[in-house]
């Protein structure tokens, strides 16, 4: 089973580039520590998610998602990552956190 674990995200007025920078450091931690590659998408048509950016990372099952997990919680840096981009001052205000299962094939 293919699962998907899609973080929504609202990037704080004014962060843009910041907001930026910061998925690129994640990206940059995630492939130092032989995590898979999170895929950013953003809305874009007229409607509720219009601006919401979702980072994606796909896995292949839950053992795999339960293995990320326990890796990503043991990364020092990965912590102070998260504390400073998702803290007041940062660049992004999460919305929601989703895990989605791939289905109707």
């Amino acid at each position: 089973m293919q699962l998907a674990l899609v973080n929504a995200f609202e990037i704080r007025h004014g962060k843009r580039e910041e907001f930026g920078n910061a998925i690129s450091e994640m990206v940059e931690l995630f492939a130092a520590h032989d995590l898979p590659e999170p895929r950013v998408w953003q809305g874009f048509i007229a409607g509720p998610e219009t601006r919401k950016v979702f980072v994606v990372i796909e896995f292949d099952g839950m053992q795999a998602l339960t293995d990320f997990y326990a890796k990503v919680e043991g990364i020092k840096e990965y912590g102070q990552w998260a504390r400073r981009e998702h803290g007041a001052d940062g660049s992004m205000k999460l919305l929601g956190r989703y895990i989605l299962d791939e289905h109707f094939k």
